[in-house]
């Protein structure tokens, strides 16, 4: 099984409102890849954070001022920075 990073921004918009980004990398050796179908955010985050929290969870106009995504930076391999280590000792 292939691990996914799932982020998430909040913000207000009014007082009785928010709007939810979700931004989700699979993530395999050497290669990360965007989930850019609409469904498996809507089946994997959406419909269970409403079920969470009791509320509905509409899609936000396209006008409307959305979050930017967050892109997080890929965590260093622990291999390479070991080998890394290891080159420097032995020079």
């Amino acid at each position: 099984m292939n691990t996914v990073r799932l982020t998430a921004v909040v913000r207000q918009r009014g007082p009785s409102q928010s709007v939810v980004r979700a931004n989700a990398v699979v993530l395999l050796p050497n290669i990360e890849t965007q989930v850019d179908d609409p469904n498996f955010y809507l089946r994997n985050f959406f419909a269970p954070l409403s079920a969470m929290l009791g509320r509905e969870a509409f899609a936000a106009p396209s006008d409307d001022s959305v979050p930017n995504a967050v892109r997080p930076e890929p965590e260093p391999d622990p291999r390479r920075r070991r080998d890394q280590t290891n080159q420097e000792a032995s020079r």
